[in-house]
């Protein structure tokens, strides 16, 4: 069974509108290279554009940063379940190792979100988790 795509959002119907009307105004501009009037309306047209694209690139940290912390807040919930010494079995070693490597990670997605604030990009992917 497929996938039912999903309906564009608001935003989305707007960036992708804008980027229409950007594209032609270049096209224009392209065949009159010496006509200010276009390059304006051209220089405008992408300043829209860009206005549209961040506004579709909020909505959708929005929409999937909620997704994703849920998500984390959830699986930290159900790895505090693990911390039964009733039902399962464990070291101060594995306690270590599997905190360390969340702290890790938290550091991580801190420390790329920090350098995204100031300009930068973001930090590689990391791998699993194992005890071994």
């Amino acid at each position: 069974m497929a996938k039912k795509k999903a309906e564009k959002t608001p935003v989305q119907l707007a960036a992708d509108k804008a980027r229409e009307h950007y594209k032609a105004a270049k096209e224009k501009s392209e065949k009159a290279p010496n006509n200010d009037v276009l390059k304006n309306a051209t220089k405008a047209s992408q300043e829209k554009m860009r206005e549209a694209i961040a506004a579709e690139c909020r909505e959708r940290f929005l929409r999937v940063g909620a997704i994703r912390v849920t998500k984390a807040i959830k699986a930290l919930e159900t790895l505090r379940q693990v911390a039964n010494p009733r039902s399962y079995q464990f070291t101060e070693d594995d306690v270590g190792k599997a905190l360390a490597r969340i702290k890790r990670e938290y550091e991580a997605t801190a420390l790329a979100f920090e350098t995204a604030l100031k300009g930068g990009s973001k930090e590689g992917a990391s791998g699993g988790f194992s005890f071994e």
